[in-house]
């Protein structure tokens, strides 16, 4: 019966659906999720201009990129706590303001620890949106669009890289610093103007129906009913007896919430050992390693082809769901690293192959590779997280997967080098592929199916 009235209110919402407040707020959130990509990627066309203008000393260098990793595990820690504390809006809109400001000050710095302060301030400001943003579209979006939107953020961090390969290039490394405080004064007035979260407001006891019905803009008699209809469900979510830190813990790791969780633990761990922030960070170094050409296009293509492969599953998500195209697309990242790793192999034996072939053979896969990591790899972690828990779970859940995430991406960029010096250039692809086979028979055996839904709803209709 519950499942009926489901759907019906979806069936019949979907025609009085109103979208532009609420892509409003996810097109805020994204432009800051561009910029946290923007940071991450903001390493590899930067670091020689640092290096030549002596900026850094060696010991100092190291730490460029590590720097923003550390600054980054910090702000997805206090994310959910600001989110909580102040609301998702405000968390979101002094994100903003903080990453405004840590951007000017890494682009005035003359000195290695005035650079660096402001590499891990800037990774604090702009993670701080990770958790916060996810939260803050999760509960604002409709469950129909939810998938979608917060797959998006995921394009913006994408796309970002790619601009900072593009921007880096192009302009000395302080001006190309300058880019995130001009996208901030964009995100600034839109989130000024956004209405707090519904579930936030219902949490705090505070009136809820004003901006649910701003975010909804439904017309007539029957978009009033569902929009009320709406309203009861999420103040009946939040009527359940309120849980305490402990408490929260004990409920996500026991009964029907630890399976999910840990299924998304693994994922968020592994899916950094891949090899894609090994190419991220240090993607100019390591492909001139690799001999290729022209390497500024090809650092811009490859991010691009990942932008590419996120955008078309953002379409394919309603028609195909999560687990047809995570499958696929976690196999052919396997298959392109390895034969990435095993041309490398060929080249330094001296066969006899063709040098321009192999050149572009290995374009070609690393193109792959970054596609099919844009498809699924990177964003459906994400994607589940958001539509997987109930919201009495979500600070906790986000917090702790993402801080993860981050730890094992900072393990990822700190023994790169390390990788490479040990296993060469083709070790370290067959190593990534290795990784990737991993994921896949992870992603075939455990998860799910769940259509957009949450874990448990999902098991309780079959």
């Amino acid at each position: 019966m519950e499942t009926d009235k489901h759907q019906t209110k979806e069936k019949s919402a979907s025609g009085l659906w109103t979208p532009s407040h609420q892509l409003c707020l996810v097109f805020a959130i994204d432009l800051q999720m561009l910029i946290t990509g923007y940071g991450v990627g903001f390493s590899s066309p930067c670091l020689a201009q640092v290096v030549e203008e002596g900026v850094l000393t060696p010991r100092e260098l190291e730490w460029f990129a590590g720097s923003l990793v550390l600054g980054q595990v910090l702000g997805i820690l206090m994310g959910p706590l600001w989110a909580n504390w102040v609301g998702r809006r405000l968390a979101c809109l002094l994100a903003a303001a903080a990453s405004f400001a840590s951007w000017i000050v890494l682009s005035s710095g003359h000195r290695g620890w005035v650079v660096l302060a402001g590499r891990a301030a800037s990774g604090y400001s702009d993670s701080i949106i990770m958790p916060a943003g996810i939260i803050y579209i999760s509960e604002v979006a409709e469950v129909r669009m939810r998938g979608t939107f917060l797959n998006t953020t995921g394009l913006a961090y994408g796309l970002g890289i790619a601009l900072s390969y593009l921007v880096g290039g192009a302009l000395s490394w302080r001006l190309a610093a300058l880019l995130p405080p001009v996208i901030c004064c964009v995100v600034i007035p839109v989130l000024v103007i956004m209405k707090e979260s519904p579930v936030f407001l219902i949490s705090k006891q505070r009136e809820a129906l004003g901006a649910l019905q701003w975010y909804r803009r439904e017309e007539g008699e029957e978009g009033s009913a569902l929009i009320l209809d709406e309203l009861h469900d999420l103040e009946s979510l939040a009527a359940g007896p309120k849980l305490s830190p402990s408490q929260t813990v004990v409920k996500l790791l026991s009964g029907g919430n630890r399976r999910p969780y840990l299924i998304l633990l693994f994922l968020f761990a592994v899916h950094p050992l891949t090899g894609v922030y090994s190419i991220t960070f240090f993607a100019l170094d390591l492909f001139e390693k690799l001999g290729l050409g022209s390497l500024q296009a090809v650092a811009v293509s490859s991010a691009m082809a990942r932008v590419v492969g996120t955008a078309l599953s953002s379409v394919l998500m309603h028609r195909c769901g999560r687990r047809a195209l995570y499958i696929p697309s976690s196999a052919v990242a396997t298959l392109s690293m390895g034969l990435v790793g095993a041309l490398m192999l060929i080249r330094e034996e001296n066969v006899g192959l063709d040098e321009r072939l192999i050149s572009w053979s290995m374009v070609a896969f690393i193109f792959l590779f970054m596609f099919s990591f844009g498809i699924a790899i990177s964003s459906f972690p994400w994607v589940l997280m958001g539509e997987w828990f109930a919201p009495e779970l979500a600070s906790i859940v986000t917090s702790s997967l993402i801080t993860i995430q981050f730890a094992f991406i900072f393990i990822a960029v700190q023994i790169t080098s390390s990788m490479m010096t040990l296993l060469g250039p083709g070790g370290l692809f067959l190593y990534f592929s290795s990784v990737c086979a991993l994921n896949t028979l992870f992603v075939a055996l455990m998860v799910p199916e769940t259509h957009g839904q949450t874990f448990s709803h999902f098991h309780t209709l079959k």
